[in-house]
């Protein structure tokens, strides 16, 4: 089993708690630019990529309009989570594969409530909401790229070496 898988997974699952498309999108990024390996080749292609980047963004604008549902509602977590264990099953290898889609999962579901109630913890004490999401997106991006460079990581040498672009 391999801990960078599952470090990873989680890094990937908390970014998608806090923003539900950033893990599928860095993933589909990183394996446009062979950064990842993931089983799906589809995945890595320009158009799946693009697609996914303007997803994001588009998801990044939408978070700050007020007649969003919240993210711990059933259906967004729902989708969160599910996205948690997709991201973790996509990085993992097949022994750790079980094992990194629960933590993509525990990821999703703690950062999408700790992102909820940090944000109305501390709009309720007179900040703005704008900036505070500005630095929620940050942060899910931050964790994004950790999950990448940690999924990344590669132990074995039998695979093939990633390679710079």
């Amino acid at each position: 089993m391999r801990t960078s898988s599952i470090v990873g997974a989680a890094f990937l699952g908390i970014a998608t708690g806090l923003r539900s498309i950033t893990g599928l999108a860095a993933l589909s990024q990183a394996a446009r630019r062979q950064l990842v390996e993931v089983p799906f080749a589809w995945l890595g292609s320009e158009k799946v990529a693009e697609g996914l980047a303007i997803a994001a963004g588009a998801e990044y604008l939408g978070d700050k309009l007020p007649f969003v549902p919240a993210r711990t509602e059933t259906g967004p977590l729902a989708g969160r989570m599910l996205f948690g264990a997709l991201c973790g099953a996509l990085v993992a290898e097949p022994e750790s594969r079980a094992a990194a889609m629960v933590a993509g999962v525990i990821g999703a579901a703690g950062a999408a409530f700790a992102g909820f109630h940090m944000r109305r913890r501390i709009t309720q004490d007179g900040a703005m909401d704008l900036p505070v999401a500005l630095a929620e997106d940050a942060i899910a991006i931050t964790f994004a790229a950790a999950g990448i460079a940690v999924a990344s990581f590669r132990r074995d040498r039998q695979r093939r070496p990633l390679r710079a672009s």
